[in-house]
């Protein structure tokens, strides 16, 4: 029994060191390309132009966001659950989410080239973005088929496929929109992006088959309706939690953009959300990598194992987490410098957006334990509605006096808000196990979790 508890430990610890590791250098050149983007557009662009360009980004990201119906998100749970102990079932749930994900691509690209004359005139009061937004229907296309290849691949834990397609887009998006800017400015910025989605989308489809033939499994559309409680109990609250989230963020966006100075004061909000996404990278690694491990821990049944990785997941982040942001809030001013010499101004932004990515971080990581449980329903209304409300009110409220900083401010606080209410979620269900692992014996599923939700 002590040689194969030894074994186990040995395997977890090889998986998370190995999947962190490729994580790292996919997450390196994507953020690292996503930032040099954004730097080269600003200086390109200008303040003005940038600021218009953040707002296009945040609209597809916000509408990608939309349509995919958290099929990611759910082929990570589920893949990564069941790959191991029924194929027949994880070649369904992959069947099903490929399908689901390919009729939203379609339907949402459809819907917002029809419609980008409205969301440009009536929305952002800014005619002028219509045909960056119909371009950007190309993106939406590729990205959300895109989103649940991703999720596929970090469920069957292909660390070195996720890292091998993280490495080739992040230079080609590079390439593409650094090519695009120079020769279109705007407009040729956007059609960079959605030549970019693509060839990543056919990167990640070769992938993501030699991934599922080295693990025997293929799609599988026969029988979908006997996984459709997947799609109730996960997929779909998941998804209302996106619906209810992303617009409540864009919202926000189009809020701070209709102020008089609206576009530079994204331009500044944009930069310093560039700064903000380099201090949770690692952190999203080490969330991406345990996410899955957890996942498929909890499916295999090793209790010990699922509170090793919940509890190094978080210790591990929150220092991660602290040191970068407070090596990146030192140099907040020379970063901004690279986007420009009218970007100073933004150092308040920064600031105030490096301290939310402490609680962020954290907050992500203790919801790990919640999702792996499937309580998506309850994070619903307990976490996404109250805290995006708040988001509004206190972004409403503060923007016209503070333009930036006032959003800034707002995301900072709401991330407080939100860490407090996953931490007691969590903390109610796992009070030994969280500090101790003693508690933890073999199966997550059931004496350690029933007794730490108190019977339930």
């Amino acid at each position: 029994m002590v040689a194969t508890t030894t074994e186990q430990s040995t395997s977890l610890r090889r998986r998370l060191v190995n999947g962190t590791l490729w994580n790292f250098l996919a997450a390196v050149c994507n953020q690292g390309s996503t930032f040099a983007v954004s730097v080269l557009v600003a200086r390109v662009l200008g303040k003005q132009g940038f600021g218009e360009y953040a707002i296009l980004q945040n609209t597809l990201a916000t509408i990608t966001f939309l349509i995919q119906l958290s099929m990611g998100f759910t082929a990570t749970k589920f893949v990564a659950e069941y790959r191991s102990v029924d194929r027949d079932r994880t070649g369904r749930i992959l069947g099903m989410c490929a399908l689901v994900s390919g009729v939203m691509a379609v339907v949402g690209a459809v819907a917002l080239a029809a419609g980008a004359t409205v969301l440009a005139g009536q929305a952002l009061h800014a005619p002028h973005l219509t045909a960056g937004l119909r371009v950007g229907a190309l993106y939406l296309l590729f990205a959300a088929i895109n989103a649940f290849q991703v999720g596929a691949l970090i469920g069957l834990e292909a660390t070195a496929e996720v890292a091998t397609a993280g490495i080739a887009s992040g230079l080609f998006t590079l390439v593409a929109v650094t090519a695009g800017v120079l020769r279109g400015q705007l407009l040729g910025a956007v059609c960079g992006l959605a030549l970019a989605a693509l060839v990543r989308c056919a990167i990640h489809h070769l992938l993501l088959h030699r991934a599922m033939r080295r693990q025997g499994l293929r799609f599988s559309f026969a029988q979908l309706g006997a996984e459709r409680h997947i799609l109730l109990q996960f997929a779909l609250p998941a998804a209302l939690a996106g619906y209810y989230s992303q617009p409540a963020i864009w919202l926000v966006n189009a809020m701070l953009v209709k102020q008089p100075g609206g576009f530079a004061q994204m331009a500044l909000y944009g930069a310093a959300t560039s700064v903000r996404q380099l201090v949770l990278f690692l952190p999203n690694v080490i969330n991406t990598v345990g996410l899955s491990v957890l996942n498929h821990e909890r499916g295999a049944g090793h209790g010990r194992q699922y509170y090793r990785v919940f509890r190094a997941n978080i210790l591990t982040i929150l220092g991660v987490s602290l040191v970068v942001a407070g090596m990146l809030a030192i140099g907040a001013g020379w970063i901004l410098a690279l986007f420009g010499k009218d970007f100073h101004a933004g150092q308040p932004v920064v600031w105030w957006l490096l301290l939310s990515t402490i609680p962020e971080s954290l907050s992500i990581a203790l919801f790990q334990d919640l999702q792996s449980r499937g309580q998506i329903w309850q994070a619903l209304f307990s976490i996404n509605i109250p805290r995006e409300t708040l988001f509004v009110v206190l972004a409403w409220r503060w923007i016209p006096h503070l333009g930036a900083v006032g959003v800034a401010r707002a995301y900072l606080l709401v991330w407080i808000f939100a860490l407090g209410i996953v931490a007691v979620m969590t903390l109610r269900q796992n009070p030994p196990i969280f500090f101790s692992l003693r508690a933890a014996r073999t199966d997550p599923r059931e004496p350690v979790l029933i007794a730490a939700a108190g019977g339930r």
